[in-house]
């Protein structure tokens, strides 16, 4: 008979699920927010309410929140990028 030897590194399975969703979840949050940085609209996000100020419009991720701001009306109004500004918020900022 065989012994098996178990060593303290041995993971169970649900933490390694856990782990992969979590850095799945990463992944996303991050190439949200430098897309945001970078003044480009999320990918991981749904829109869910837009504003009749300009253009503004709220878009909700996975716990988190982007915002579009309009922040000189007149560029936005001829549809600059200039006249928008993209904020992120944790997902209860939505209010």
């Amino acid at each position: 008979m065989v012994k098996v030897m178990k060593t303290k590194f041995n993971v169970p399975l649900w933490n390694k699920i856990l782990i992969i969703c979590i850095s799945i979840w990463i992944i996303i949050f991050v190439t949200d927010m430098i897309r945001v940085k970078t003044d480009q609209g999320p990918i991981f996000c749904v829109p869910v309410a837009r504003y009749k100020d300009g253009g503004s419009i709220d878009y909700v991720g996975v716990l988190y929140v982007v915002r579009k701001q309009v922040v000189d009306f007149d560029l936005a109004m001829e549809g600059k990028k200039e006249g928008f500004k993209y904020i992120i918020l944790p997902w209860f900022m939505i209010i």
